[in-house]
């Protein structure tokens, strides 16, 4: 090839090398920007990686909800050495290590494409009604050089829709109805949150708090409710004290009890009833903030 056609070669490559480049600059400040009428949220930095919260639009996306949510509150735990005191612990470490021998060779992937199925069919079961589901996406940058397009990791996500369950005393409802009936446990439709998870890694940067944040803006403006509400095991000490600093709190009856109710959790495609506390935020009372830490809560 002469050098004149290698010149020229050089000349017409040049900009379309710029335009790509403006064109993908382009498409990061249209997320930036929170396009899609608010659908895309877009996080504060953490640790320099660019987080987006949104809804689920692939099925690669509810794959990696799938696979985290499996990973984080389906898989068996660990017992190391340090922890085997007499022959009774050792017989259960080795019920264990069968238990993690069934879970890697085909218990997991069957539970992943359990709950990935269940995912999917239910957002498409309540389309259109008071029911969200939101991910938090990590932006993973391609490199042209090595030919790798640009990607996204799902790294949190949280679930919320309507449930039945005591009004809290001093809601107009109950203020009414307690004193004519003399029922202290008035049944009414509520915003509650069902699911809230982020990857080990992520945690402590703000995405449980982006996530939750998001959940209280649906309730409040779009669903057009004073309260939201979420339900925790009364052992899950981590997701207690995490909505305890955004504000929720716990709610008593007329005998000055915590309010609990039976919530229906699946553990590894099996379904069952556990006892939770109620908690709760009125967003005339707080801002919609809480502070940047989060942990792996689960509510069912």
């Amino acid at each position: 090839m002469s050098r004149l056609v290698q010149v020229r070669l050089r000349r017409l490559q040049r900009p379309f090398f710029l335009s790509s480049f403006f064109i993908r600059y382009a498409l990061l400040v249209l997320v930036l920007l929170e396009v899609n009428n608010g659908i895309i949220h877009l996080c504060a930095p953490f640790a320099n990686a660019l987080i987006i919260v949104t809804v689920p639009s692939s099925a690669s996306d509810y794959r990696q909800l799938a696979s985290l949510l499996v990973s984080t509150f389906d898989a068996p735990s660990l017992v190391t050495k340090s922890t085997l005191n007499n022959e009774k612990d050792e017989k259960d470490s080795l019920k264990t290590k069968l238990d993690l021998l069934q879970w890697s060779l085909y218990d997991k992937s069957l539970t992943e494409q359990y709950t990935y199925k269940q995912y999917m069919s239910t957002t498409k079961r309540m389309w259109g009604k008071k029911y969200c589901l939101f991910v938090a996406k990590e932006y993973i940058p391609g490199n042209g050089e090595k030919g790798s397009r640009a990607s996204y990791k799902v790294v949190g996500m949280v679930e919320m829709g309507m449930s039945i369950g005591p009004a809290p005393l001093d809601t107009d409802e109950c203020l009414t109805d307690c004193e004519n009936t003399n029922r202290s446990n008035l049944l009414r439709p509520r915003a509650t949150i069902g699911v809230l998870c982020v990857e080990s890694a992520y945690q402590k940067q703000g995405v449980g708090q982006s996530l939750l944040k998001k959940c209280e803006e649906v309730a409040d403006d779009v669903w057009k409710e004073d309260r939201v509400f979420v339900d925790v095991e009364p052992s899950n000490v981590k997701a207690m004290a995490f909505f305890e600093r955004c504000r929720y709190n716990t709610f008593m009856d007329k005998s000055g009890n915590l309010q609990m109710r039976n919530a229906t959790i699946s553990r590894r495609r099996t379904s069952e009833s556990r006892l939770h506390i109620i908690l709760g935020k009125k967003f005339t009372e707080a801002e919609l903030d809480c502070p940047l830490d989060n942990a792996l809560i689960d509510s069912h």
